[in-house]
C-alpha cells in the first residue's frame, strides 16, 4: 500500500510474516504497546535501532536521515535484525 508518503509491504511465507513500513521523516506515527513489550536501542556500524520484543513478534525500527523505516514480524530478533541492517535505499 502506498498511503501519502508512506510504503507498507507484508511478506509471508507460510506461518511466518514480515512488515515493512518506510515513512517520510515528519509523517511518522507508532504505536507500540509499552506493557507486553520490551524496549532495547541498540547500535550497529553507527546506525541506531529501536528494538521492541513481545512473546509474539520482534519489531526493529530506524531513522536513517531520510526516511523511518521499520521492519516487524514473527521472526527471531538476530533475523529481523540482519533484515533492517541489509535494507538499502535505491537511488
Amino acid at each position: 500500500d502506498i498511503i501519502d508518503n508512506s510504503i507498507s509491504v507484508f511478506y509471508s511465507n507460510g506461518k511466518k510474516g514480515i512488515l515493512f513500513d518506510q515513512n517520510v521523516k515528519g509523517n511518522h506515527n507508532i504505536y507500540m504497546d509499552n506493557e507486553r513489550t520490551d524496549f532495547t536501542k541498540i547500535e550497529i556500524d553507527g546506525q541506531e535501532y529501536l528494538l521492541f520484543e513481545s512473546d509474539t513478534d520482534v519489531t526493529c525500527i530506524w531513522d536513517n536521515g531520510r526516511y523511518i523505516l521499520s521492519i516487524s514480524g514473527n521472526l527471531d530478533k538476530e533475523t529481523v535484525i540482519d533484515l533492517c541492517k541489509s535494507t538499502k535505499l535505491q537511488k
